[in-house]
């Protein structure tokens, strides 16, 4: 599995606008087969093989308006009297040419009689498309009640139902949190945006696949909900957890390209095994036996299937686009500092011995660390010392550091012959001859 992960991870980072394009193509083509041949959600709250689903049908036999749905119209009189009879009359009128109304019983009064309760049956359940979550006709019937000076108030099934209503604000709260938080993570703001992208991503597939769910099966109106909660928690880890490897990949020194395909072959890996294990877990909701439960399973899967593949094949081209942006603002300045200052050891490396106007800036104090220059081997510093002292030797090429400069080992002057190419250690007499491997192993 690492293999082929490593093969993709690569492949989509080396062809990032390619696997853009399939990638865009296939949401495309799910998105349409969503909106031409796809369902639309209804809850059903019916459980066969249970006792009260038994009673349940004897009294929709005999007794149908007692089965279904009901709702309950309150109308109260603020000054304290009794509502009027005609305007009663005449509400009860209204919600008796609403649909799917099976009875209206008269109106009942309180014990003190500024109060009447008007109930409503339906010959529908309540997850009847028409009436879940519809207040509409009911308000409308209500409306000429409260202009002539009633506070009315509706109770019951059918406006528990719309009581309320899922906006969404709940998830737009978390995906701001997960920004905050994963921009103190990473230091970063792309690094910080990229998991919340791909998770968005995906779920863009998975509520297609889930209108085309609800095509074949009943689809409870939550189970949506459901889906995007878990999908986009397991669609920001899965992301969270690719970025990191191949920021870790990147600070080793590795190209994007490199670093991409090796994130893919180990931490794409571990987010195959855990999507396995939650896909196992959601479908084992049909031991329940329990068609809600069912499509909660069924759409969940479709989700997180959906973040998985996003995370598999959009994490390497976006951080392919991302590049070294990825790392925090101090360690890409520290890169180019490092760079710069290889390129000017690079350059005092002359023949002349001239030492240079200026040190090269320190990459070490830019990363905020201590400077530390390598010491250079002990017989290194005697042949050095010799040198320095008109010895043999003392025509060699010499860098010239000043005041600060950390001198590496491969650049110290007893490591370069007259011709300025390196040494191995202890292969060199002092008088320009070769030692032998016995005879250079000594001190």
């Amino acid at each position: 599995m690492s293999r082929f992960l490593h093969r993709l991870g690569g492949t989509a980072a080396r062809h990032p606008w390619r696997t853009l394009a399939a990638g865009l193509a296939l949401t495309l083509t799910v998105l349409g087969l969503a909106l031409t041949v796809g369902g639309t959600t209804q809850d059903d709250y019916d459980v066969p093989g249970i006792a009260s689903r038994e009673g349940q049908q004897l009294l929709a036999e005999h007794l149908p308006a007692s089965a279904h749905a009901f709702a309950r119209v309150v109308v109260h009189d603020p000054d304290g009297g009794t509502p009027d009879p005609a305007v009663l009359d005449d509400l009860s009128a209204r919600l008796s040419g609403m649909d799917h109304v099976a009875a209206v019983a008269p109106p009942t009064l309180s014990a003190d009689g500024d109060t009447a309760i008007v109930m409503v049956s339906y010959g529908e359940p309540v997850t009847h498309p028409d009436l879940m979550g519809n207040l509409t006709p009911l308000e409308d019937a209500v409306a000429p009640t409260r202009d002539a000076g009633y506070q009315v108030e509706l109770g019951g099934d059918l406006p528990d139902s719309a009581a309320a209503p899922i906006n969404g604000q709940g998830e737009l709260i978390g995906v701001t949190a997960a920004l905050v938080v994963l921009v103190l993570t990473f230091g970063s703001v792309v690094a910080a945006g990229l998991p919340v992208a791909i998770a968005l991503a995906g779920l863009g597939v998975g509520g297609g696949g889930v209108l085309l769910l609800a095509a074949a099966m009943d689809v409870s109106n939550l189970a949506p909900t459901v889906a995007t909660m878990v999908g986009l928690g397991v669609g920001i880890d899965y992301a969270l957890l690719m970025v990191s490897r191949h920021v870790e990949y990147l600070r080793r020194g590795l190209t994007p390209v490199e670093a991409a395909a090796r994130a893919s072959a180990t931490a794409g890996r571990s987010i195959v095994v855990a999507a396995a294990t939650v896909l196992v877990s959601l479908l084992g909701l049909r031991l329940a036996g329990l068609p809600t439960y069912d499509s909660f399973g069924f759409a969940t899967a479709i989700s997180v299937l959906a973040v998985m593949l996003a995370a598999l094949t959009l994490v390497p081209v976006l951080c392919r686009f991302a590049g070294y942006r990825l790392l925090p603002r101090r360690e890409r300045r520290a890169r180019k500092l490092a760079a710069a200052a290889d390129t000017d050891a690079h350059a005092v490396v002359t023949e002349t011995g001239m030492p240079s106007a200026s040190p090269p800036r320190d990459p070490h104090r830019a990363l905020g660390r201590p400077r530390r220059p390598p010491a250079a081997p002990v017989g290194h510093r005697r042949r050095a010392d010799r040198a320095d002292a008109g010895g043999a030797g003392a025509g060699h090429a010499h860098l010239a550091a000043g005041p600060g400069w950390p001198v590496h080992p491969a650049h110290h002057p007893a490591r370069l012959r007259p011709d300025g190419a390196g040494v191995r250690r202890g292969r060199q007499r002092p008088d320009g001859r070769r030692r032998g491997p016995r005879e250079g192993s000594r001190r």
